[in-house]
């Protein structure tokens, strides 16, 4: 031993300085002399942190794997310091192999970041050198670390257990019933990446496993691997509590295709969960399998909105097929239904009267709702029965009805066209909306034409306040549009006046003017609103009939003339308005938006 290395040892234990003295332990990491091993084992059972730190450094650069026993005792590992128990870790892993695992794995879960991410660094080195060397023993380790939280890890170990291929097969299969719930669910997610078929019959249980990554693990893996006596646990998974793994069950069917179409039929035939129906929809709208339209269809007539929405969109996903099935739905019984009626209400045997309201149903005759709606209030339980029975398969029909013209609205072929304005003789208001909703998206000459006659003659104020609607969408340019806006200005309904005076002002037409200022005198807020914008937007032609109504007895009229002529930009209102700033009499909201008004016209009308 030289002299200099001699006095570094010295240094090392020497209490005095305890700069120099780390100073020296830090130096005697770069020596290879057997007895500075000794005196580093000796510096890390210093009271010091700082003088334990130093030594934990050198003896990891001395390169003695003995050394590992004393740094993973519990006295350094769990040491107090944080810089201690980072030190400890760094070291065991330069000195360690696959061994020293389960001491990194302890400290991967310590409080001080800085610690874990040091862990997390050797482990990953240790993965990826564990691999290399492809042995029972490598998998074996692989397998320890799927039990991690660490998902970086967790990923290099099924990559390296990928890599091993068959090496690992059998102890991934054992791992599907390790009473670890992470490594079921890693081991689960290996054999599906593997596409191991010896996998199935111990992932088919799993898909039942309480925890619900364990679960959603083995329904992707089975998905994976293809094996087809997976597709009816697959189809139950579909009634899942958990989001995720019902998603995932959806996405492992699709990747079956067709094959998984039968089954799903035939759980949908006695499904009563609405949720679960909906999954089973929108699968079978994923697979686009040509079966499963029939079924599809008939869902359009469900009483949840759910169910028929996602039925609705799964058939637009199939295109033109649709078209014809979708075309006989909506033809709707146009004949008399008056003798069963009289027959529901007035029969004596009460059996024929069942039968005649079996029939209302039956024709699925929306004429019939009131009739059965006052039946089933009546002191009869077995007529009151029959009477809800009918009235759902009423209900049911219209809906799919509804739903019907939605698909093929939104498959936007024009030679359906004919069939939309056939509906607006549907019996049901809400079929009759979809259908003016679907005349509305078209556009077009026969559309606007059915449009209006809707506006003028249906029986339901909301559906003709649509059809009023649309024809602001659609109606531009067609001399026969303005003629309805007048004429539904002075409609009952509140809702189809405001639609009415709103499409006015999308028309220049001088005839509007003087109804679209008497509208401003609605009762109804909306209407007034709707005609002031639309004579804003009709421009200097209101400005003589503005000023003639200032005169008008309705104070609301009034103020609404004012702000407009204010907006309108015409100096010509700058003496009139004045004229009303101060007249006597006046209410004072009017003289006030008076004064406003003359304040923009006479900004408007000065000079540039």
């Amino acid at each position: 031993m030289d002299s200099n290395l001699r006095k570094r040892i010295e240094q090392a234990g020497n209490p005095a300085d305890a700069g120099l003295r780390r100073e020296a332990i830090i130096a005697l990491g770069y020596e290879r002399d057997p007895a500075v091993y000794i005196t580093l084992l000796d510096q890390i059972n210093d009271p010091s942190a700082g003088i334990q730190h130093a030594a934990i450094i050198s003896l990891g650069r001395f390169g003695n794997p003995e050394a590992i026993k004393e740094l993973a005792k519990p006295k350094i590992l769990r040491s107090p310091s944080v810089d201690v128990r980072w030190a400890a870790v760094e070291a065991i892993g330069k000195l360690g192999d696959y061994r020293i695992i389960d001491h990194l794995v302890s400290a991967v879960v310590d409080e001080a970041w800085i610690v874990r991410n040091q862990a997390v660094t050797q482990l990953k080195a240790i993965v990826r050198d564990i691999t290399r060397e492809r042995e029972k023993k490598s998998a074996h380790m692989l397998i320890r670390l799927l039990a991690m939280k660490d998902r970086e890890i967790v990923d290099l170990a099924i990559d390296g257990l990928h890599e091993l291929g068959t090496i690992s097969i059998d102890l991934l299969l054992e791992g599907l019933k390790s009473i670890s719930s992470r490594i079921r669910e890693n081991a689960a997610a290996t054999l599906g990446r593997m596409q191991v078929d010896a996998a199935v019959p111990l992932l088919i249980p799993l898909l039942s496993d309480k925890n619900e990554y364990v679960r959603r693990s083995a329904v992707q893996s089975l998905g994976e691997i293809r094996d087809i006596s997976a597709i009816e646990p697959l189809v139950h998974c579909l009634s899942d509590n958990v989001e995720k793994v019902q998603k995932e069950a959806i996405d492992s069917l699709v990747a079956f295709g067709r094959q998984s179409t039968a089954p799903l039929l035939n759980v949908l035939t006695h499904e009563p969960n609405k949720f679960v129906i909906r999954a089973i929809l929108y699968t079978l709208g994923e697979i686009q399998d040509p079966a499963a339209i029939p079924a599809l269809v008939r869902q359009l007539g469900s009483s949840y909105f759910v169910i028929r929405n996602t039925a609705t969109r799964a058939l637009v996903r199939y295109g033109p097929q649709v078209t014809s099935p979708l075309i006989s739905n909506l033809s709707v019984n146009q004949s008399g239904i008056r003798p069963l009626v009289r027959a529901a209400t007035t029969e004596d045997n009460l059996l024929g009267r069942i039968r005649a309201i079996r029939a209302l149903g039956a024709l699925e005759e929306h004429r019939a709702v009131k009739t059965l709606k006052k039946l089933r209030v009546s002191g009869d339980a077995a007529i009151a029965s029959e009477a809800e029975k009918s009235l759902a398969a009423i209900g049911t029909a219209a809906w799919r009805r509804c739903s019907s013209l939605v698909v093929l609205r939104e498959l936007g072929d024009p030679a359906v066209l004919p069939h939309f304005i056939r509906a607006l003789a549907d019996s049901s208001s809400n079929v009759r909306l979809e259908a003016i909703r679907s005349l509305g998206r078209f556009g077009g000459k026969e559309a606007v034409a059915a449009l209006i006659r809707v506006a003028e003659k249906d029986k339901d104020p909301y559906v003709r306040m649509e059809a009023v609607r649309l024809l602001r969408l659609c109606g531009a340019g067609h001399t026969a549009v303005p003629d309805l806006a007048l004429k539904s200005l002075k409609d009952k309904d509140r809702n189809v006046r405001r639609h009415a005076a709103a499409l006015l002002g999308l028309f220049h037409d001088d005839r509007s003017v003087e109804p679209l200022i008497s509208a401003m005198t609605d009762r109804h807020w909306g209407v007034r609103e709707a005609a002031e914008i639309s004579l804003l937007n009709l421009g200097e032609r209101t400005v003589d009939a503005l000023l003639h109504a200032l005169q008008n007895k309705s104070w609301t009229l009034r103020f609404r003339a004012v702000r407009l002529l204010g907006e309108l930009g015409d100096p010509a209102a700058i003496d009139p308005l004045r004229k009303i700033s101060v007249r006597a009499g006046e209410r004072h909201d009017i003289r006030r938006i008076a004064r406003e008004a003359i304040g923009k016209l006479s900004r408007h009308s000065v000079p540039a």
